[in-house]
């Protein structure tokens, strides 16, 4: 019943997003994401770095504006709630977009860059130069950029910017809209009004559902990847060329009726289905900080996985938070990862929806940034296994890499990073003893074979790692085919065994 709950309510919206497709003037179909923000907000910030992968990964069929978000005054004026800072914020981030060409992504860039070292470098001076180079923008417009946001009129644009959102009834921020309708509020540090998840898989589906709206069901390779919500898109679509209130009510009939049918089934299909929970910190974020950009490996795994398993439906929920470990607290996300691991899997069990495999590769921080033993973090780390291992979840532990960007090979902290391996190497011993035949933990070190960053030599290791510490795109792809190769043959070994048994 929550399952059918969930997808009406997804059905719904995209009947609204539908009824305004078609008004576009140009060749280039493309879904308009709109982030009603205030950029020293740390929901915002947050908002932003949540759909980064998404609008990465779908960049050439989205297209996003970013509006901001103030406080009338008595006299008519405007001014934001976190400062006159934010203002400054607000109007860095609002002259790029009045200066970009159409359909390319500096803005949303531009956003992400200012907010990297935290909400405490917004509306900076010595922050937009840095900003505008990282999102890649040439000097011509870059200076048009700089004259706006400095030169005469500076303040009328962005009184009219507040004014104008204050007239679009939006006042939270983040507040994300599709074609103009919400679709989802972040606020209060929690998800609000998402009916059709808060997931970067969700984001995606919502997303490419609302394309195929537009498109009257053409879509892109990157969005050929169909869930029980989407697999009743065709029949939305439908409905909003429908000539009446009849003909729509029918279509959306249809669609529930659909939607059931896909409910009544997940029981026979739970069996082709890969549900992956991928946990960890700014690594498994995918973050490549030369180019202020995510490039999580899990979008190499999943396309890998859906190669190698094609009669397999594979779900992977990316949750990843920069600066995060056992003890580390997020930057733009202030938590440890063992909440986010217990939120996430107690969660997929209420949906009847259990992960398959959690992977766990964490404690860089730890070790590095706290300075933590790796007697502490191992004790983390197994509450984290158990807890998955508990659900039903296999785990696909990961040792933390090495930092030789930030500490040597000698250096004890080095030497705390191999015995934190070799104590996660013991626990699943133990706790695959424990458990035999229940689900058991996989230990993949890579660090300590074919992604040795001690020992390449300098040009090998710069086309792995992009500063030392986080990787380049190509090292994060080149991790995402390792962790395919390692669950596709596991996943393979217990797909004989099960065969067998019957």
């Amino acid at each position: 019943m929550a399952a059918i709950t969930r997808l009406s309510a997804l059905l719904l919206l995209l009947l609204s997003i539908s009824a305004a497709a078609g008004d576009g003037h140009d060749n280039r179909i493309a879904v308009d994401v709109g982030l009603w923000v205030m950029s020293k907000c740390p929901d915002a910030v947050f908002c932003e770095n949540a759909l980064a992968p998404v609008l990465r990964e779908l960049k050439a069929v989205t297209t996003v504006t970013l509006h901001f978000i103030g406080q009338k005054q008595k006299n008519g004026t405007y001014t934001c709630k976190h400062g006159p800072a934010e203002c400054a914020g607000d109007l860095q981030q609002l002259c790029v977009q009045a200066h970009s060409k159409a359909y390319v992504d500096w803005p949303f860039r531009f956003a992400l860059c200012s907010t990297r070292h935290g909400v405490e470098a917004v509306g900076e001076f010595a922050n937009v130069a840095a900003c505008l180079k990282a999102a890649g923008i040439p000097l011509a417009a870059a200076t048009k950029m700089l004259a706006c946001m400095y030169g005469p009129g500076h303040d009328e644009l962005l009184q009219a910017e507040l004014a104008a959102t204050a007239a679009a009834g939006v006042g939270t921020s983040c507040t994300i809209q599709v074609d103009g309708n919400t679709i989802c509020v972040r606020d209060g540090g929690e998800w609000k009004d998402c009916p059709a998840g808060t997931k970067t898989d969700d984001f995606k589906q919502v997303l490419c559902a609302a394309l195929a709206a537009k498109s009257r069901g053409r879509l892109p390779p990157v969005c050929r990847a169909p869930t029980a919500a989407t697999a009743v898109v065709t029949v939305t679509t439908l409905s909003s060329h429908a000539g009446s209130t009849m003909a729509r009510a029918t279509c959306l009939a249809l669609a529930l009726l659909a939607a059931c049918a896909a409910c009544a089934s997940a029981a026979r299909m739970q069996r082709d289905q890969l549900r992956i929970l991928s946990l960890g910190d700014s690594i498994t974020e995918g973050s490549v900080p030369s180019k202020n950009l995510n490039h999580p490996y899990t979008l190499e795994l999943e396309k890998q996985l859906r190669r190698r398993l094609p009669s397999t439906r594979v779900f992977i929920d990316n949750e990843g938070v920069g600066g995060a470990g056992i003890f580390a607290v997020g930057f733009h996300n202030p938590t440890t990862i063992i909440p986010v691991a217990e939120r996430a899997i107690q969660a997929s069990r209420r949906r009847s929806r259990p992960y398959d495999y959690v992977i766990v590769m964490l404690g860089i921080n730890d070790l590095l940034r706290e300075g933590r033993s790796a007697e502490d973090v191992k004790g983390g780390l197994v509450k984290i296994y158990e807890l998955a291992l508990d659900s039903g979840a296999r785990v696909l532990a990961i040792p933390p890499f090495a930092a030789p960007g930030f500490v040597s090979k000698d250096d004890y902290k080095e030497s705390e990073r191999k015995k934190l391996a070799g104590l996660i190497a013991a626990v699943a011993a133990e706790q695959n003893a424990r458990r035999p035949g229940g689900p058991s933990i996989t230990v993949l070190d890579l660090q300590a074979g074919p992604m040795d960053f001690y020992a390449m030599d300098d040009a090998t290791r710069g086309q792995w790692l992009d500063d030392g510490l986080h990787m380049t795109e190509t090292g994060y792809d080149s991790l995402g085919r390792h962790i395919a190769r390692a669950i596709a043959r596991d996943a393979g070994a217990s797909e004989a065994t099960r065969r067998r048994a019957a």
